[in-house]
């Protein structure tokens, strides 16, 4: 019988006995469906489950009777538990990499501070906060839904998918994106756009946003040009301004942007960091939000 979460909220320090409980760890990462709690022994057919070297191995010995002669048979089951799971395509240790997601679901951090809080080097937390990004990025897209209506403010802004080595989202390969947010809610939506043309922008706008909402966006984007008449739209600046150094942001969502990295482009936010922010927005309780990190995460890497 397979292991389930029944819906924890587990803190940092709940989780620090675990750092030093493989076996524990292993078994509270298959009850949120991210690895295999046991596997059957094709041998004997009976359950084995994971050993302190991450291993599933079976060593049981079993009578076979050959005519008149019985002998005595060793199952020689011995897998790597870590194959076929979002932890396999590395050596770094599995309380390590845990340990990444919670301060990556934390808060935008800066990287060597995370490198330094897990131990790693920033090359190692560098690639592992990218990869954790693509999982927001899945839970966005797959989770988006047309928000708004009368009443309702709602916050948009582009974003550029940045490619990466062995991406998991290759449909956001190599073009920008729009995203939505509506204040009050973890409502949001999050979609590619064939080009940046105002046209385009409209449709889009149309299919995921009600009618008569009021739409906030940044100044420096393309949604200067907006012109729907079923709809307000206001922007801000959330850039720090030269001679105070402070930000005027007048947005949720560009708050919280402010603090993540951005890339070398000053006024050019990854898709990958906006969907990190609806992602901390949409569960603002940090123990909440790791669980449901957890969730998304299995959704995008099953246990193969």
């Amino acid at each position: 019988m397979s292991l389930q979460c029944g819906g924890c909220v587990p803190s940092l320090m709940d989780l620090a006995p675990l750092f030093q409980d493989p076996v524990g760890l292993w078994n509270f990462l298959a009850e949120h469906s991210l690895v295999r709690s046991k596997v059957q022994c094709p041998t004997c057919w009976s359950e084995v489950g994971v050993n302190a070297n991450m291993r599933f191995k079976c060593t049981r010995l079993e009578r076979v009777k050959e005519g008149r002669k019985t002998s005595i048979r060793r199952c020689s089951l011995n897998l790597t538990a870590r194959r076929g799971t979002f932890f396999g395509e590395t050596m770094l240790p599995v309380s390590k990499i845990v340990q990444l997601m919670y301060w990556s679901c934390l808060a935008p951090s800066p990287i060597p501070m995370v490198a330094a809080q897990v131990h790693v080097s920033r090359t190692t937390a560098t690639s592992w906060c990218s990869y954790f990004r693509v999982v927001a990025v899945h839970h966005c897209v797959k989770s988006s839904e047309k928000i708004g209506g009368r009443y309702k403010t709602v916050e948009i802004d582009e974003a550029k998918f940045i490619k990466q080595k062995d991406d998991d989202v290759p449909v956001l390969r190599d073009q920008w994106v729009l995203g939505g947010f509506q204040r009050g809610t973890k409502k949001q939506f999050l979609v590619p756009l064939p080009d940046r043309r105002k046209e385009t922008l409209h449709d889009c706008l149309r299919e995921w946003v009600l009618p008569y909402t009021d739409i906030v966006s940044n100044s420096w984007a393309s949604f200067g040009c907006l012109e729907l008449n079923d709809y307000t739209h206001r922007t801000v600046d959330h850039f720090p301004t030269p001679s105070s150094g402070t930000s005027n942001t007048g947005g949720e969502v560009q708050d919280m942007l402010s603090e993540a990295p951005t890339t070398s482009r000053r006024h050019q936010h990854t898709v990958g960091s906006l969907a990190m922010t609806y992602f901390r927005m949409m569960y603002p309780d940090a123990p909440l939000r790791f669980h449901q990190f957890l969730k998304a995460t299995a959704d995008l890497y099953p246990p193969q």
